[in-house]
């Protein structure tokens, strides 16, 4: 008996020490990360979730994430489509299911930089240790950092996180392939670069940062890259071929560029790119104040931005130097200005700076500032044991500090009207924040400060067309102001005859004064640009009822629900179809 209950109850066997603390890392990284975002998940759809999640008709069906309706956006990013239209699909336009996504694949991707800053540690030559404690407290810091937050809580920034957690893959894929023999990891890392190509065009730096990631850390030169891993390095380059093909079936950037400006000459744009670089590098190490739109001026000569362009030259002056003296510190260097290529250099885009642009690049400043905080310590003339408290000490105080300013953050995306006045209250000349601001305040029904909102929008930027077509909207939602309504909006459509809000405010207002013809017409035009608009077919429905046109009506409620079929609105107004019962319809 006694010997059966020992076969019953063997010893357990023990766990290398190696494998116990990266355990613990695993368990800290993400207790770190959900205590700096648990107060993110209720946050509302803001800015340009509105567009490609809340009013995007190809979520709404899994089959349209791949193959979108015409008139729908996110066209370019099938991946992250795709991954809205599973959300919508379980949950529809519940915030929570949305937030927990961005959060985990944050969480995610703070997991592949530990594990690669493990290797590459442990490459280097470092014991295990020591190793493994520096890789965790610089993915922490990274993890839990402000900066952060844009792409984390602003849901539609997912194609920031898809497009990182795809780039971290991928180069983590790479390290596990320099030291496999079968044909694992080198698939994993083809297929993490593919997944990112789909998700946002930033990741087109990636082979090349593979290869030069390979020539730093893994190979020790770049002939020596190239004869182990050549293939390898051509399959990743291949994967250029489905942003090729993105591009050749239209692909539209997803950029809101209402009142952004019209796009500066690259020479402007990259003079005033060093200024937004400074200004990134800054936010790195002081993280305060972060702006969720910044509408940053643009620069329109070297002259005019010369110390900023100059100080930004000896940035780069001092990475390349880095590289030439030792590689694998000049890769910092390297992979800050190659992920930020795509956005901060010559190619114009319609804003100059966004705080989510930093998401991976943030990894330089962060690893660049523990490597020399250790390096620094270990100079220290004291006893080993007290250099390892100050470590300690220092990385739990700035962890600290770090996810105290990370939940403070948070807050002020919990609320909209909340997010934007703090957005106006720094960028008081921002025309479109007090535009945004105007927007939330009337999805608040406080239609008379956002009516104050978008006048102070149109006084900034008089040509802003997207606000003249609010203000009309607000003042027709008010009452009592038909001819100034209808003037803002004509002023719209003035501006720029192609926007469509301008037609569905005009439709509306036509339809509160009873000439149903006219709304008619608005509405048939709105939807002749946006075919895939459930609240256009909703509202030409009941301009049709109006006109005891019902059969017609019944069409653009059924149109509606063929789009989304969880609209509420177009259920109740086709169920309202029949004589007698237009008056009740709800538009």
């Amino acid at each position: 008996m006694g010997s059966s209950r020992l076969r019953l109850n063997p010893a357990r066997k023990a766990v290398p020490l190696s494998q116990r603390r990266a355990e613990w890392a695993v368990i800290l990284l993400i207790g770190g990360g959900l205590l700096a975002y648990a107060n993110s998940f209720a946050g509302p759809f803001v800015f340009d979730d509105h567009r490609y999640i809340v009013e995007n008709p190809a979520i709404r069906r899994l089959r349209y994430a791949l193959l979108p309706p015409p008139g729908s956006d996110v066209i370019g990013r099938p991946v992250v489509s795709l991954s809205l239209a599973l959300n919508y699909a379980l949950h529809g336009l519940q915030v929570y299911g949305y937030h927990a996504v961005n959060v985990v694949l944050h969480l995610a991707a703070g997991l592949l930089l530990f594990g690669v800053l493990r290797r590459l540690f442990r490459r280097s030559g470092w014991e295990h240790g020591a190793a493994d404690w520096t890789a965790l407290t610089a993915a922490a810091l990274w993890l839990v950092h402000p900066l952060q937050t844009q792409a984390v809580s602003y849901v539609i920034q997912r194609s920031e996180l898809l497009m990182g957690f795809a780039y971290l893959a991928t180069l983590y894929a790479l390290a596990r392939a320099a030291d496999a023999s079968g044909p694992g990891w080198r698939l994993a890392a083809v297929a993490a670069c593919a997944l990112g190509m789909g998700s946002k065009a930033v990741m087109v730096t990636a082979p090349v940062a593979a290869l030069v990631f390979d020539r730093a850390y893994l190979a020790g030169s770049f002939r020596g890259a190239w004869r182990d891993r050549g293939r390898l390095h051509l399959a990743l380059m291949a994967t250029w071929g489905i942003l090729a093909a993105q591009a050749a079936l239209g692909a539209a950037p997803l950029v809101n560029a209402a009142a952004a400006g019209p796009l500066s000459a690259p020479l402007e744009y990259a003079a005033t790119q060093a200024g937004v670089i400074l200004h990134y590098l800054r936010l790195a190490w002081w993280p305060a104040p972060l702006i969720f739109d910044y509408g940053w001026p643009v620069v329109r000569s070297i002259s005019e931005g010369w110390k900023s362009v100059s100080v930004a030259a000896l940035v780069l002056a001092a990475a390349a130097w880095a590289w030439r003296r030792d590689p694998r510190v000049g890769f910092l260097g390297v992979w800050f200005a190659l992920v930020l290529a795509p956005t901060s250099t010559v190619f114009p885009l319609p804003d100059a700076a966004f705080e989510h642009r930093m998401y991976l690049p943030l990894i330089s400043p962060v690893v660049g500032t523990v490597l020399a905080i250790r390096a620094g310590l270990a100079r220290w003339r004291v006893a080993a044991s007290v250099r390892t408290a100050a470590a300690a000490a220092l990385a739990v105080a700035a962890l600290l500090a770090l996810v105290t300013a990370t939940v403070r953050r948070n807050a002020v995306y919990q609320d909209a009207v909340v997010l934007w006045r703090d957005t106006v209250a720094h960028r008081p000349q921002h025309a479109r924040a007090h535009h945004n601001l105007g927007y939330a305040l009337a999805e608040a029904g406080e239609l008379t400060e956002a009516i104050a909102s978008y006048r102070e929008a149109i006084r900034l930027q008089p040509r802003f067309a997207q606000a003249h077509s609010s203000l009309g909207g607000a003042l027709a939602r008010r009452g009592n102001a038909d001819a100034e309504a209808e003037a803002a909006l004509r002023e719209a459509l003035r501006i720029d005859p192609s926007l469509v809000d301008a037609r569905g405010h005009l439709g509306n207002l036509r339809l509160v004064q009873g000439r149903f013809e006219e709304a008619v017409a608005e509405y048939g035009a709105a939807l002749k640009a946006q075919p895939w608009s459930t609240r256009f077919h909703n509202n030409l429905g009941i301009a049709l009822m109006r006109l005891g046109r019902q059969d017609e009506a019944m069409a653009q409620f059924e149109a509606a629900l063929r789009v989304d079929p969880s609209y509420e609105r177009a259920k109740r107004n086709l169920a309202l179809v029949r004589p007698g019962a237009a008056q009740s319809a709800s538009p």
